[in-house]
C-alpha cells in the first residue's frame, strides 16, 4: 500500500495506459515489420555474398558504424522517454488533482494560479515530446545518410569490378 500513497495517481495511470496502448496498438505490427526488414535485409546480403564475395569485407566499417550509432541512440533514447512519460504524468496527475478539487480552487480564487501552472506542465511535455521527436529524427537522417554512401560504395565498386571484367556487368 505504501507504493499508491508515494506514487502519484497520474503516473500509475500513465505508466499503465502507455504500456497497454504500446502492446495492443504499436507492438504487433513493430514486430511484423521488422521480420520483414530482416528478412530482406538477409535476403541482400546472401545475394551479395554469393555475386560479389568482395563486397563483404567493404560492408564490415558500415556495419560497425551502425551498431554504434544505434547504440548511442538506444541510450538516449531510453533517458527520454523517461522524461517524457514523467511529464505526462505529471499532467495526468495535475488534471486529477485540479478536478477533484476544483470548488476549493475557486473558494480560495486561486484559479488563474491554476491555470499558469497547467500551461508551464503543458509547454514542459510538448517540449520534451518535441525533443524525442528531434532525437528520432537526428538517428533516423543519419541512418538513412549512412545506408546511401554505403550503397553508393557498393554499386560503384561492382562498376569497377565489371569494367576490369572480374565479374559481369549483368
Amino acid at each position: 500500500m505504501s507504493f499508491f500513497d508515494t506514487t502519484p495517481l497520474g503516473r500509475i495511470l500513465n505508466r499503465l495506459s502507455n504500456d497497454i496502448e504500446r502492446i495492443d496498438e504499436e507492438l504487433s505490427g513493430t514486430f511484423a515489420y521488422v521480420c520483414f526488414l530482416l528478412a530482406l535485409v538477409f535476403q541482400s546480403v546472401i545475394t551479395i555474398i554469393i555475386v560479389i564475395p568482395e563486397l563483404l569485407i567493404i560492408a564490415i566499417p558500415p556495419i560497425i558504424v551502425f551498431i554504434k550509432l544505434v547504440r548511442y541512440y538506444t541510450a538516449t533514447s531510453v533517458q527520454i522517454r523517461r522524461l517524457v512519460s514523467k511529464s505526462w504524468s505529471l499532467v495526468t496527475s495535475y488534471v486529477q488533482d485540479a478536478y477533484v478539487g476544483a470548488d476549493s480552487l475557486r473558494v480560495f480564487n486561486v484559479v488563474s494560479r491554476s491555470k499558469e501552472q497547467m500551461r508551464q506542465m503543458s509547454d514542459m511535455t510538448i517540449e520534451t515530446d518535441h525533443t524525442e521527436i528531434t532525437c528520432n529524427r537526428w538517428v533516423q537522417v543519419r541512418l538513412d545518410l549512412l545506408t546511401q554512401v554505403a550503397v553508393f560504395g557498393f554499386i560503384m565498386i561492382a562498376i569497377y569490378l565489371g569494367d576490369i571484367r572480374v565479374i559481369s556487368m549483368g
